[in-house]
C-alpha cells in the first residue's frame, strides 16, 4: 500500500472515536459474517473462540495506557503533515505496519494484539471526518445542536445520529445485512487510499447543514450515508482478514 494520497487535509483530536462503540462493533460483526471458512477458523484459534467484535473498541482504550500511548495518532491522518518514519505516525502507516507485524508474528498472543488494532482502524478510516479539514480539527471545533443538545460535528458523525436508531450492534448488523448492499469490496484488495477518496466526496454533504441546529432531513440522509460507510468498512475488513488468513 502506498502512503501518499490525494491532497486532503485533516487533523483530529486524539480523543475522537470513530463511529463510537455501536458503529465499531457493528462493522466487525458484519465483517465476521463474510469471513472465509479458513479465515474464521484461523482467527478463532487466535482469539480463543471469542468473537472479533468483542475487541472492536479495544484500541480506543489502550491508547490511554503507558504501553500503547504511542498509538494515539494511529487513529487518523494529517495529510498536510505526512512524515516518513520507521514508526507509524498516522492511520495509513499504522495499517501498513500492522499488516506486516501480523504476517511476521510467531505466536497467537502477538497476532491477537495486531488483529485487535486492525479491526478497529479499518473501521476508523471509514468515518468521513477522519479525513476532514485541518482548520476545524476534523469537525471537532464545529459546534452544532442535535436534538436540543450542544455537541460538535465530529461527535455527531461518530455515533450520535446512528444511536437514534435504538438498535444494538447485533440488530444493526442484521439490518445492514438485510439491506443487501453491494459485496463487490469483499473480493477487492483493501486500499486505504480508496477510502479517503470516498470520504472526500462525502464531506460536501457532511458540511451541508445550515445554522447550528441539525434538522431531520440532514439526519435521515446522514444515517443512510453512515450505513454505507459502515458496510464498506465491514466488507473491506473481511477482505483484509481473508487475505491475511488464507
Amino acid at each position: 500500500m502506498q502512503n501518499m494520497i490525494f491532497g486532503l487535509c485533516l487533523i483530529l483530536s486524539s480523543s475522537a472515536l470513530a463511529w463510537g462503540p455501536l458503529g465499531q462493533t457493528t462493522t466487525v460483526k458484519v465483517a465476521e459474517s463474510f469471513l472465509t471458512t479458513s479465515a474464521a477458523q484461523k482467527i478463532r484459534a487466535i482469539t480463543g473462540s471469542r468473537s472479533l467484535s468483542e475487541f472492536a473498541t479495544w484500541a480506543d482504550g489502550v491508547r490511554n495506557t503507558p504501553e500503547w500511548s504511542q498509538t494515539s495518532n494511529w487513529h487518523y491522518i494529517n495529510i498536510d503533515k505526512v512524515q516518513a518514519s520507521s514508526n507509524p505516525q498516522d492511520i495509513l502507516q499504522a495499517i501498513e505496519y500492522l499488516e506486516r507485524e501480523m504476517v511476521a508474528a510467531t505466536t497467537n498472543e502477538k497476532k491477537l494484539v495486531w488483529i485487535k488494532f486492525i479491526v478497529h482502524f479499518v473501521g476508523d478510516l471509514h468515518q468521513p471526518l477522519h479525513s476532514g479539514n485541518s482548520s476545524d480539527r476534523g469537525g471537532n471545533s464545529v459546534k452544532v445542536n442535535f436534538q436540543g443538545r450542544d455537541t460538535n460535528l465530529h461527535a455527531l458523525w461518530d455515533g450520535a445520529m446512528i444511536q437514534t436508531l435504538r438498535l444494538n450492534a447485533d440488530q444493526y448488523s442484521q439490518k445492514l445485512i438485510g439491506m443487501r448492499m453491494s459485496q463487490d469490496l469483499l473480493t477487492q484488495r483493501f486500499e486505504p487510499q480508496d477510502v479517503l477518496r470516498e470520504n472526500a466526496e462525502l464531506l460536501t454533504f457532511v458540511y451541508s447543514y445550515t445554522g447550528k441546529s441539525i434538522d431531520q432531513k440532514y439526519v435521515k440522509k446522514a444515517i443512510e450515508e453512515s450505513d454505507k460507510r459502515i458496510w464498506s468498512g465491514a466488507m473491506r475488513l473481511a477482505s483484509l482478514l481473508n487475505q491475511l488468513f488464507p
